[in-house]
């Protein structure tokens, strides 16, 4: 990633190993406007480390009108969540003492299915079987540091702050890990469009995330206890750390629809899903990582949908090639996107750092006029005359609580002085919309100490 900014002009070309980042100012880039798409994590040994470097690049951007924005992949939330299935061997041991060749050895992303869950005190992590018992520690403390430790705690303190996302919108560009799909609206409740629309998603997401690793994984996509528990939902559910929307771009849409949930149908066609996002954010084009793509930017949608994973970290090659090799491919596939918002009608532009001569850079499709691209779109429900599917069945999530508490907690209510069942009687939901976590899990304990006492 050093090498990538540097060959962009975004660090000095003197910042390596052997010069700490945080004994120089680093930052190159001016006034320019850096955003990084999520994923840093889990691409080989370094992800951690990076976003030590990327702080500080953050803090020193400011000092001269720059700004590097960082977005949130599914990377780190399966991290946040004590998830370590794409995490690799060497990753792990950098937070442990004995750091063994065992240990160390680089093993690249495996099959997800089988993994096992251990409990190490407080903490419960994930890893895959290929991982290996020696990476045991390394998970554990990997896991602590991204929860309560001093990952999780900085990335829960910059999502409060504005500083780290999930979305971000400039010069009429929409950036987001994976994907905004229009179900994404109404599970939110968002009435908000443009601007507002991507600050309140982002103030979601601030507050969702802001949930230990337990209630990250217990309450993921469960918007029957907060909406924004939406923020994080898993692909299945479009969430837009997760969904693979992208897949109707390199795949087909019927691939796309065939990984969603029976409850998650989509309400339009693929680039009609595009143009509705647009249309509610005023933006011109939607830019996503997520899915690796091994020819460069993909573009989708008449270019109102981009693809820029282009696999430039040699975690991709190394398993087949040797590192020389895999680092000359990765070199290769080093990809940004650059415009001027000061001068739109310069166009967007791919930049290959790491290529000379016509093949460093590559104009991207224009959108075309807004009023094409952002056709009126009515509030809908998914239906056969939508989606050419049948209505798909309500998602009704277990609780983890049982429903004795409820009606307990609800009995103890009346000092809220606030209606508890709405016109079409959804009482249970309307009332855990309408108060916070913390009111619910108060109204619980609550009603557990007045049981014992008769």
């Amino acid at each position: 990633m050093m090498l990538h900014f540097q060959k962009l002009g975004l660090v000095r070309e003197d910042v390596t190993q052997e010069a700490p980042i945080r004994k120089i100012f680093p930052w190159a880039g001016g006034d320019t406007v850096l955003v990084l798409l999520g994923d840093v994590v889990g691409r080989g040994r370094w992800g951690s480390e990076m976003y030590m470097i990327l702080w500080g690049l953050q803090d020193e951007a400011e000092q001269v009108g720059g700004e590097v924005v960082l977005l949130l992949g599914n990377h780190e939330l399966l991290l946040m969540q004590g998830y370590l299935w794409y995490v690799t061997r060497s990753e792990m041991c950098q937070f442990v003492e004995d750091k063994s060749d065992s240990c160390s050895r680089e093993v690249i992303r495996g099959p997800l299915g089988g993994a096992e869950c251990r409990e190490h005190g407080d903490i419960r992590c994930c890893i895959p079987p290929y991982a290996g018992e020696h990476c045991w520690d390394g998970a554990a403390a990997m896991a602590q540091a991204w929860d309560a430790g001093f990952y999780g705690t900085k990335v829960r303190k910059l999502l409060r702050e504005g500083r780290m996302k999930v979305a971000h919108k400039v010069g009429g560009q929409v950036f987001v890990h994976a994907g905004l799909v229009s179900t994404l609206w109404s599970k939110l409740g968002l009435q908000e469009d443009g601007e507002k629309a991507v600050d309140k998603i982002n103030a979601m997401a601030a507050h969702a995330i802001g949930f230990k690793a337990v209630g990250l994984r217990e309450f993921a996509g469960d918007i029957g206890i907060s909406p924004s528990f939406a923020i994080i939902a898993d692909d299945k559910s479009n969430g837009p750390m997760w969904t693979r929307i992208c897949s109707a771009a390199t795949d087909s849409e019927e691939a796309w629809r065939q990984a969603l949930g029976s409850w998650e149908y989509p309400m339009h066609t693929f680039c009609d899903e595009i143009r509705h996002t647009l249309h509610r954010l005023g933006g011109e084009r939607l830019v996503i990582g997520h899915c690796p793509v091994d020819e460069g930017v993909v573009q989708a949608c008449e270019g109102a949908f981009l693809l820029s994973d282009t696999m430039m970290s040699t975690a991709f090659s190394r398993h087949t090639l040797d590192d020389a090799s895999a680092r000359e491919v990765a070199t290769n596939n080093m990809a940004a996107l650059e415009f001027h918002e000061r001068d739109p009608g310069a166009g967007l532009w791919a930049v290959y750092a790491g290529r000379e001569g016509e093949d460093r850079c590559e104009r991207m499709a224009d959108p075309g006029p807004a009023e094409a691209r952002q056709a009126h779109f009515e509030p809908q429900t998914p239906s056969t005359a939508s989606t050419g599917l049948p209505s798909p069945p309500v998602r009704r999530k277990k609780s983890i609580f049982p429903k004795s508490m409820f009606k307990k907690a609800r009995q103890t209510d009346h000092e809220l002085k606030t209606p508890l069942r709405a016109s079409d009687g959804s009482r249970r939901r309307l009332f855990w919309e309408m108060h916070p976590m913390a009111r619910k899990t108060a109204l619980i304990k609550k009603a557990i100490r007045r049981t014992r006492t008769r």
